[in-house]
């Protein structure tokens, strides 16, 4: 009777004995279970990395072609800028370069998306600050595409088209353009979208086929931008 009295108290003490161990075992997992994980802390944003110089995007007239070289260390020198992170358009500001003083025009788009023009001298390429003109009163130029000086984009735009034009015409006997063919106005701008424009150039012509006999022809060049420019022949149905 003694020896079952003490196996049943040896019994009770381990049953007793694995209730703490389980106790505390489950208690572990609950305290663990409540802790918050730890907050991961959020990386730094990284700055948004420049694009490429894509060169198909600068363009000079053929009398100018002497500064190409010029025209791209600009456009390099621009995009390295601190605010520059992708050249839209880089080419000649026409209005205000001559043949011993080029003038560049470099328009760039932003870390926000937002587009902006800057020219250039382009015979101080040493340097972004060197080669910078300073913006100043009613020159100053917009930072919106909307608000850019059209009759300078119309004289770059036209005087590609007009190289368009020659190659497609300069097979065709005795042509004679009955417009003025030195009036760089577009018949029509229009705005695409968030300061987008589409620039619209026509100008008639006549030329006599092989018979001698007097055809009526328009040149049309159109696009938005001057490596995007698409120009065609048609007949004229119009005096």
């Amino acid at each position: 009777m003694k020896m079952l009295r003490g196996s049943m108290r040896r019994q009770s003490m381990f049953a007793l004995l694995i209730s703490i161990i389980l106790g505390v075992g489950l208690r572990a997992q609950t305290v663990l279970a409540e802790e918050p994980a730890p907050e991961l802390e959020a990386e730094p944003a990284q700055p948004q990395a420049d694009k490429p110089l894509n060169t198909d995007r600068l363009w000079l007239p053929g009398s100018y072609a002497i500064h190409w070289s010029k025209l791209r260390e600009i456009a390099e020198l621009a995009l390295a800028s601190e605010r520059c992170v992708e050249v839209l358009r880089g080419e000649l500001a026409q209005t205000q370069s001559t043949q011993e003083a080029p003038v560049f025009a470099i328009m760039c788009r932003d870390a926000n998306r937002k587009t902006y023009v800057d020219k250039f001298n382009g015979l101080k390429t040493e340097s972004f600050a060197a080669a910078l003109i300073p913006r100043a009163g009613a020159e100053e130029v917009a930072e919106q595409v909307a608000e850019v000086n059209h009759r300078e984009v119309s004289a770059a735009l036209y005087a590609r088209c007009r190289e368009l034009w020659q190659e497609q015409v300069k097979l065709m006997n005795a042509l004679s353009w009955q417009s003025d063919i030195e009036n760089v106005e577009p018949v029509e701008i229009t705005d695409l979208s968030e300061g987008n424009w589409h620039y619209r150039f026509l100008r008639n012509f006549n030329a006599k086929n092989a018979a001698g006999v007097t055809l009526r022809y328009v040149a049309v060049c159109e696009g938005p931008k001057v490596f995007e420019l698409t120009s065609r022949i048609d007949i004229r149905t119009t005096p």
